[in-house]
């Protein structure tokens, strides 16, 4: 039997699936919806997880974990547990985030609300108002977050944390009268149901993730890879190397896109080399700060500031490179600051911050960002604090040159769209043997 909590859901789910049938413009986007869902790959996809939901539920039933009085709990994790797992699954790119996460969600701060709030609920009145309020409250608080109004923001996360308080408080509360009534077997079973198949369904996440993302990389290579027997023999050592290692994988693929007139030799050669730069990425040689920087130091030089970069790779002949932005601003083409290494297989002898101005409301915020970016980008590079100079020609926005210690450090503004007032501006630190490609 559904208790309150689940029968207000129900109601609310019927009555939003009856406006998006009723009004047009959401009964063409719900019917879109359903042509997707029941496309070929994703039946495929739903058939696996109630085949993979069977076999966990006959396990849990022979370690008498499970009985047939929770149906209605495997079918609630069916539809609003795994479904949403794969949809994030397959919508996150960092699997080891999102492994992290999962258990985060469903193995700690889960199993005491799915305690407190799941075996006792208020009446059905109650939990029907609760939905529409915290749904009503979240949408204002998108907006002022969009808006940047961050007093009305804070006031409404309170009213937020209010609720959830006041709803968690009174549960305990209850619980702790009637404590005698929630120590029961099939209380316990209830509880654990959810957890326990979420736990059984970490393998199939992990198979799924590996499926999707060779599927894709694979779909990839046949863009590289013209030949039939040169993509077959591409796939089959792809996976004999790498394996679970997805990231390596991408590494490798991309590389292929810079070869000419690919042959085995040329592909197994590849792999061998992403594999060797992954061993030299765990064990980085030093560099001398005379000579220039390690590429695999330099990468994690912005990294207290939230600013990392992507892998270190051969761009064309001797010249290796790795890049990553931050956006700020609310425009829909935001001002970003960019970060760029540059240099040889072994050593970086270019660092550069460049700050892209599009949105001319942000340009406070940006350039207090990229100050402080150049600043922290100065002291790990050169184990020096910025000098008030350089400040200030980024403060005024004008060119600067200067030598130290074997580099340049240099700032140049260059405007590119003089109608609109579009501008960036380059800082750069940059040892005197760099070559520019």
């Amino acid at each position: 039997m559904f208790d309150s909590s689940e029968l207000a859901s129900i109601v609310w789910v019927v009555i939003i699936l009856t406006v998006m049938v009723i009004y047009k413009p959401f009964r063409i986007s719900f019917w879109s919806l359903i042509k997707i869902i029941f496309k070929k790959n994703m039946l495929m996809v739903l058939a696996s997880i109630m085949l993979y939901t069977f076999f966990s539920v006959i396990l849990l039933y022979k370690l008498d974990l499970w009985d047939f009085t929770l149906i209605k709990e495997v079918l609630l994790w069916f539809v609003f547990s795994a479904t949403m797992m794969v949809y994030k699954l397959a919508n996150n790119n960092k699997a080891k985030i999102y492994f992290v996460n999962y258990l985060n969600e469903n193995f700690t701060y889960t199993l005491a609300v799915e305690f407190i709030i799941g075996l006792y609920t208020f009446s059905v009145l109650i939990e029907f108002l609760i939905v529409p309020i915290i749904f009503f409250i979240g949408i204002l608080i998108a907006y002022s977050n969009k808006g940047g109004n961050e007093k009305i923001n804070r006031f409404l996360k309170g009213i937020i944390m209010i609720i959830v308080l006041t709803i968690i408080g009174s549960k305990i509360l209850h619980l702790t009268l009637h404590y005698g009534d929630y120590l029961k077997t099939e209380l316990i079973k209830q509880f654990l149901i959810a957890p326990l198949l979420s736990l059984l369904f970490i393998p199939f996440l992990f198979l799924l993730h590996l499926y999707i993302n060779y599927e894709r990389i694979f779909t990839a290579l046949e863009f590289a890879i013209k030949q039939p027997d040169q993509l077959r023999y591409a796939k089959h050592n792809a996976i004999r190397y790498f394996k679970a290692d997805i990231s390596g994988l991408d590494r490798w693929k991309d590389s292929l896109f810079n070869l000419t007139n690919v042959d085995n030799e040329k592909i197994l050669t590849s792999i061998f080399k992403i594999k060797s730069l992954q061993n030299t990425e765990k064990r980085p040689p030093e560099v001398s700060i005379n000579l220039g920087w390690s590429p695999y130091s330099a990468n994690k030089f912005l990294r207290s500031k939230g600013l990392e970069t992507s892998f270190y790779f051969n761009y064309s002949e001797d010249f290796w490179h790795c890049s990553s932005h931050v956006y700020v601003g609310e425009d829909v083409v935001k001002n970003n600051i960019g970060y760029y290494i540059n240099g040889t297989e072994r050593i970086a002898t270019s660092l550069k911050l460049i700050l892209n101005v599009h949105d001319m409301n942000a340009i406070e915020r940006s350039y207090s960002r990229f100050i402080e970016l150049v600043a922290t980008l100065y002291d790990n590079a050169l184990n020096e604090n910025i000098s008030e100079d350089i400040a200030e020609a980024i403060i005024n926005r004008k060119d600067y040159c200067e030598d130290f210690k074997g580099y340049e450090v240099s700032i140049k503004k260059n405007v590119w769209n003089f109608n609109k007032g579009n501008f960036n501006v380059t800082f750069e630190i940059r040892h005197k043997s760099h070559i520019d490609y």
